[in-house]
């Protein structure tokens, strides 16, 4: 199934709702409104880069699509890494090198093991779209 943008904006809104029918109660007998699973994860690790570094850094990004679907909040954390000059999200498929769409840390301030870093992107529609269809990572 394909969704136009307005089911979409609806569906990750919470205004959908699956709904069970029987004989007995026409108008429905049991209902539960859909969720909208909004948050999104990425492992970073030099494997993942393009192309493929080696590196025992790790790290995790764990981001989060606000209810209105237009504001997404993140936090990155990593381990093993000293001197971190810059973080990004950039928009390609995996194992596709893609431009800077959002700057996570621009080298101002402290991000390390001890230090991770955080804060809220605003996203139009196209890029909610592209977050939903994995089309961006984050190095």
């Amino acid at each position: 199934m394909t969704l136009d943008p307005e089911q979409l904006v609806n569906f990750l809104t919470g205004n959908h709702y699956v709904n069970v029918h029987t004989a007995a109660n026409g108008a429905g007998e049991i209902r539960g409104q859909i969720v909208s699973a909004s948050t999104f994860w990425a492992a970073l690790s030099g494997a993942q880069e393009t192309p493929p570094v080696e590196s025992s850094a790790t790290g995790k990004a764990i981001l989060a699509l606000n209810g209105a679907a237009d504001e997404l909040a993140y936090r990155v954390m990593v381990s093993n890494i000293m001197s971190v000059t810059a973080s990004h999200i950039h928009k390609a498929a995996a194992g596709v090198a893609g431009p800077v769409v959002f700057p996570l840390f621009t080298g101002s301030g402290s991000f390390d093991a001890s230090h991770p870093v955080s804060g809220t992107l605003a996203l139009d529609w196209a890029q909610v779209l592209d977050l939903i269809d994995d089309g961006y990572y984050v190095n």
